[in-house]
């Protein structure tokens, strides 16, 4: 009896009443869907402010400090997301020719969706900067590597 005593499963973390899973970090199931959602959510996030810090970045912000351009695009997301959330976007049709697209469509990365036929950047006149976008991941990946001048000289 004590064995079995043992083996019940410990009680949701969030005292939704269900038994939770050590697997799903002591969360009963409908729990642990909310928090991957979530989790999903802020991912998202955080990659469409890095884009959005990609093309809004101006080439004058290199002279800027990291905390005064840290501040600004703070402030500019969130009325980018203020503006997001009070539109209304028909998310089921194609942005040029109005076409259903079914339920996925095809979402570029200018935060539109298209049909087969309008999908590529070419054929819609994308709004979204691929080539700083290409340069910003370059510099990332490739630093600079510099040898110290005064240990040559002597």
């Amino acid at each position: 009896m004590d064995s079995q005593s043992n083996l019940t499963p410990p009680l949701c973390a969030k005292d939704c009443g269900f038994f939770g899973s050590p697997e799903k970090k002591n969360l009963c199931s409908e729990c642990y869907r909310d928090y991957v959602k979530e989790e999903e959510s802020v991912a998202a996030e955080t990659a469409k402010k890095l884009s959005q810090l990609v093309i809004n970045t101006p080439s004058a912000a290199n002279d800027k400090s990291p905390a005064v351009l840290t501040d600004e695009t703070t402030s500019s997301s969130a009325a980018a997301a203020a503006a997001a959330s009070s539109s209304t976007v028909k998310i089921n049709r194609c942005e040029c020719c109005n076409k259903k697209v079914g339920l996925l469509g095809f979402k570029c990365r200018c935060e539109k969706t298209f049909c087969g036929v309008h999908r590529h950047a070419t054929e819609h006149s994308c709004t979204f900067d691929f080539k700083t976008l290409g340069r910003h991941i370059l510099a990332e990946q490739n630093p600079l590597v510099v040898s110290d001048k005064l240990h040559t000289r002597i």
